[in-house]
């Protein structure tokens, strides 16, 4: 499967510069998947788009990560095969801070808890899609 090579790739980059990142909505990448790529990043995004993904409760802990906050990241579960860079302590920063736009459309896994709670810790938040039922998609 192309996601899981995919994270790694992303992971092990740790792309200090990216501000937005758009996955795919072809490319079925799982809850935990998101998890790492988003735990990985070395700056907050301003966009994401993760429609039609599996994100759910680890994802929306690693979106809403707290700030200072040291995490080791296990990147032996996002593929990795190099046994030397299986585990890596990263340094938490919270995206919620400067998140603009998000979007979460077509995602199963998303609640209205979920959203409520973005809603109320992304201050900078300017577009937001999200849909709990199938084929209905909001912006707030």
């Amino acid at each position: 499967m192309l996601a899981p090579r995919v994270t790694r790739l992303i992971v092990e980059a740790r792309l200090a510069a990216l501000k937005s990142l758009e996955l795919w909505d072809g490319m079925p990448f799982s809850d935990q998947e998101i998890a790492f790529i988003l735990d990985s990043l070395v700056t907050p995004l301003k966009e994401l788009s993760v429609a039609e993904s599996g994100f759910g409760e680890l994802a929306l802990t690693s979106l809403l990560r707290q700030p200072n906050q040291d995490h080791l990241l296990d990147l032996g579960h996002a593929g990795a095969t190099n046994e030397s860079a299986q585990a890596t302590k990263l340094r938490r920063i919270p995206h919620t801070a400067t998140l603009e736009d998000l979007d979460l459309s077509d995602c199963p896994d998303v609640t209205e808890t979920m959203i409520l709670r973005i809603g109320a810790l992304s201050p900078n938040l300017k577009t937001f899609f999200y849909s709990l039922e199938p084929q209905q998609r909001t912006v707030v």
